[in-house]
């Protein structure tokens, strides 16, 4: 029994040998072939920023660091704003 996928493209790796950087070339390549074969199907091009950030979110450039945990148990809570002035 042979597995089809539906894809023409021959040689193809699974597995991680062949790794191909996905751009919006990549949609606009599928949809010239989406219309080709006639499926119904249109993919909206995204941007390359989309395509390497797909969430939107940014991260902090730089992190601020927190002081180091009390371990003795004297504060069950050490980084809690509910202190006072560090007594």
């Amino acid at each position: 029994m042979i597995l089809q996928t539906g894809s023409a493209l021959k040689d193809q790796t699974i597995g991680g040998n062949v790794i191909e950087k996905i751009t919006p070339e990549t949609y606009i390549k599928m949809n010239e072939e989406f219309e080709r074969e006639g499926t119904p199907i249109h993919i909206i091009v995204p941007t390359q920023e989309q395509i390497d950030n797909p969430t939107g979110i940014k991260l902090p450039e730089t992190f601020t660091h927190q002081k180091p945990m009390i371990t003795d148990g004297s504060d069950p809570w050490p980084h809690s704003n509910n202190r006072k002035n560090n007594e």
